[in-house]
């Protein structure tokens, strides 16, 4: 898989919540759910991104996912 599975899961699930909170408690329960993810995320898919987006240029958000570290084996 070309994604992360762990911020697709988080993603679907928070998008399911959020439809029936307001303003206030959906900024809560996002920004929450932004924190587990990067604290669960084995394969620090956030950091990852952001360097090869910002530093290498590999990146390209629009067009690609991002090159997923391969976990040692």
């Amino acid at each position: 898989m070309a994604k992360s599975p762990n911020v697709l899961k988080a993603t679907k699930q928070a998008v399911r919540m959020v439809r029936t909170m307001d303003f206030d408690q959906s900024y809560d329960y996002l920004a929450a759910k932004g924190q587990a993810i990067k604290v669960g995320d084995v394969q620090d898919s956030y950091n990852t991104g952001l360097k090869q987006f910002l530093d290498e240029k590999s990146y390209k958000a629009t067009f690609q996912p991002f090159a997923l570290k391969k976990p040692a084996a």
